[in-house]
């Protein structure tokens, strides 16, 4: 399923309205983990398919007939989320009458992101633009107090918009990825396997677009787009450095975590031998595959 966003029905109804003067005013947005039904219209929903919280967002900006924010969703808001969810969704709320409809309904499709608990101490944010065009002179209000962290001018180059690279992982399944920078110097430690110690790792936000269960692509933040041209360096399956052309100062540690323990799924075309064993003698127990050294 493609991601993608739509005004409902009722939402146009309500756009029609504020020709006669009526003014926009945003009562909350809220995110979620459903998943839209193949038959279902998202124009004629009248709430997310399955909420899982209230988010924040950025104060509104009306440039002429357009409004836009950024919607920001943190793992610590509401006291802190206890269980760790795959983003698939969110909404837009305004005042309709007495009463709120959802204006604006967006789906990530097959593109989830993945929201981990805040039980670990480790601030978890997710941030999507949203832009609403009208027909005449846009009049905006908020009913609740813009609690996003950072404005809109702030937020935009945060966005995770830029691909940075693709990667043939292998690992049959579709894996969350950690996105670290490290300062001062490329490199890895004494073992070869882990980033050099010297520096602390500053945490990157990243986008994950799973192509299949064996390829995968990064999407970034503007900031880290704008280091170079990178150069990817495989330690394993689940490991790489990327450090970049001309530049000497930064380079990248991304590691791959298949989720909740999934066990990678055997390509069609590779053949998968279990209880081999490699010895100068054959083994007395014949139910092993015995190579010769």
């Amino acid at each position: 399923m493609e991601s993608g966003f739509t005004i409902t029905a009722a939402g146009w109804r309500k756009l029609a309205r504020m020709v006669a003067g009526d003014t926009l005013h945003i009562t909350r947005v809220a995110v979620g983990k459903g998943v839209l039904p193949e038959e279902t219209n998202p124009a004629d929903l009248t709430d997310l398919v399955n909420p899982v919280a209230d988010a924040a967002s950025t104060q509104q900006l009306v440039n002429g007939l357009e409004v836009s924010f950024i919607v920001e969703y943190r793992n610590d808001m509401n006291g802190g989320l206890a269980t760790g969810f795959w983003l698939t969704e969110f909404g837009v709320f305004v005042q309709d009458g007495d009463g709120e409809i959802m204006l604006y309904y967006a789906t990530l499709g097959d593109y989830p992101e993945y929201v981990s608990a805040y039980g670990s101490g480790r601030i978890d944010v997710r941030r999507y633009p949203v832009a609403i065009v009208l027909s005449k002179e846009l009049k905006v209000e908020l009913d609740y107090p813009p609690m996003a962290f950072l404005t809109h001018e702030e937020a935009e180059p945060l966005l995770t918009n830029y691909t940075l690279l693709r990667i043939q992982h292998g690992l049959g399944c579709y894996p969350l990825v950690e996105l670290g920078a490290l300062r001062y110097g490329a490199g890895l430690g004494r073992s070869g396997e882990t980033p050099a110690g010297g520096t602390d790792m500053e945490m990157h936000p990243v986008k994950v677009i799973h192509h299949d269960p064996y390829s995968l692509s990064i999407r970034t933040v503007r900031p880290v787009f704008q280091m170079g041209t990178p150069v990817v360096r495989r330690l394993d399956n689940c490991r790489y450095i990327v450090t970049f052309e001309g530049n000497d100062a930064d380079s990248l540690y991304i590691q791959l975590l298949c989720n909740a323990g999934t066990v990678p799924e055997i390509p069609a075309d590779v053949i998968a031998v279990k209880n081999m064993v490699f010895s100068a003698d054959p083994p007395g127990d014949t139910s092993v595959i015995w190579g010769a050294l």
